[in-house]
């Protein structure tokens, strides 16, 4: 799943910022990063366009607890998809990718919680679920 495509689902955060793909550098103590899946999205040999149960990971970085876990809990919200919804790549200033349809997109799990490390900040992870296909022009 090419992450991008989240970002303005995601307004609430500021890429470069506060909103992060693929890495978040160490220095950010106040932020959220969205991890494509490390085994990429299953190819059907019948259906090869449509990508059934991809998954990302997101991971909210916070010196408070609460913190963390709120901003993965409204993160959840605002990626979760229940009626297809069609994201344009132009809005993400990728002009040469085709659309995409999101069909559904849902949180596998609540925030899980990782150990606090010993720069301070807490770290609450949530793993999604996605199902998307690429759209042709015509359906654009």
């Amino acid at each position: 799943m090419k992450v991008e495509f989240l970002i303005p689902k995601l307004s609430f955060l500021t890429p470069g910022k506060t909103l992060f793909l693929n890495y978040m550098p160490d220095n950010i103590i106040h932020g959220l990063v969205i991890l494509p899946s490390l085994m990429g999205g299953k190819i059907d040999p019948y259906v090869p366009n449509f990508k059934v149960a991809d998954t990302f990971q997101i991971v909210s970085r916070d010196t408070d607890l609460v913190s963390s876990r709120d901003r993965a809990l409204q993160a959840s919200e605002a990626l979760s998809v229940t009626l297809p919804e069609n994201l344009k790549a132009a809005s993400i200033n990728q002009s040469s990718w085709k659309d995409i349809c999101i069909v559904s997109c849902r949180p596998i799990q609540e925030p899980i919680v990782f150990p606090r490390p010993l720069d301070g900040a807490w770290e609450s992870s949530v793993n999604f679920s996605i199902n998307w296909y690429e759209l042709d022009q015509d359906d654009a």
